[in-house]
């Protein structure tokens, strides 16, 4: 059972505040064990202000709770999703969270673009962490041989802060009659702290800068895209092992549509093309990174219509 309220009020021509808060109630209903009857609160507040025609800034404050879900607390076995042996800790106590943001904006005129950081601090962060030991599926430690070796992982709470930066840009360089040319550039990074042991949180995603084109037509758009993704060498490290580093990748993509019209209906013939230098690449942010890396080359043809 959950009920929430969101306002908006307009204090002037130029500046808006906003709010909301939501209080829920979980019921669990357990065979074996203890049933759990738990409520959670949220709430945040922001205000959003124009410094000109172009110029927009605004922040807001949050702050929220989380219910340790079933898997979290009473896991006890073979996971393949994550390759994993997964321990759950019925001691996990609600995970609670303050964050703040802010973030600029430029909406109108040749240049636009927003640039956006936030800060949030964790109180029982939960997540999942190696523990150094190996299971086979049914729980024995070690396994025995030639049976298949899984990597232990338990539920943990620790107290942890995030922060990142994002910054986008898109300049319409060239307008000319019948077609225009959008050139953009975009990056972003998050960091991730263990407060609690010390060094850095597992699977933060590396960061990213990008760069791109797009020809607009009246009916037809293309464009590229260029990502590098950067090396993550920031791992988490428990009890004498750590994660592996993560390898820098760049991921070039492109993508053409042409616009249809069928009687009354709109429709968009589309191809596009992905990681077009078929490289290897791997997800930091991935369970499975070792086994499963991002896509190769590839292409996709489509046709869309709205009715």
């Amino acid at each position: 059972i959950a009920l929430f309220l969101a306002e908006e009020y307009s204090l002037s021509e130029q500046t808006t505040l906003n709010g909301g808060i939501r209080w829920e109630s979980i019921d669990r209903d357990y065979v074996g064990t203890a049933d759990l009857d738990d409520t959670t609160f949220s709430a945040s507040g922001g205000v959003s202000h124009d410094l000109s025609e172009l110029w927009n800034i605004s922040g807001n404050l949050n702050y929220s709770e989380r219910l340790p879900d079933t898997a979290e607390l009473y896991s006890d076995g073979a996971h393949h999703a994550t390759e994993s042996y997964e321990v759950g800790n019925p001691n996990l106590d609600t995970e609670s969270a303050v964050g703040v943001e802010i973030i600029v904006r430029k909406t109108v005129g040749k240049v636009t673009g927003q640039f956006s950081a936030f800060h949030t601090k964790f109180d029982d962060y939960i997540f999942l962490e190696e523990t150094g030991l190996e299971r086979d599926p049914e729980g024995n430690s070690p396994p025995g041989a030639g049976e298949e070796e899984l990597p232990e992982k338990e539920y943990e709470a620790i107290d942890a802060e995030f922060q990142g930066i994002e910054v986008e840009v898109d300049w319409l360089a060239m307008e000319n009659p019948g077609w225009d040319l959008l050139l953009s550039a975009y990056g972003d990074v998050i960091r991730g702290k263990n407060k609690t042991e010390g060094g850095h949180i597992a699977r933060i995603p590396a960061a990213r800068l990008g760069l791109g084109f797009e020809v607009q037509r009246e009916k037809m758009d293309f464009g590229m895209k260029l990502t590098r993704s950067l090396e993550q060498d920031r791992v988490a490290e428990h009890g004498g092992h750590s994660e592996e580093p993560t390898d820098a990748f760049s991921l070039l993509n492109a993508y053409a549509s042409f616009d249809l019209n069928f009687g009354d209906s709109v429709g968009q013939l589309f191809v596009k093309g992905s990681n077009l230098t078929d490289e290897l690449a791997y997800n930091h942010a991935s369970f499975l990174k070792q086994f499963a890396p991002l896509p190769g080359r590839s292409f996709e043809v489509g046709l869309k219509f709205d009715f």
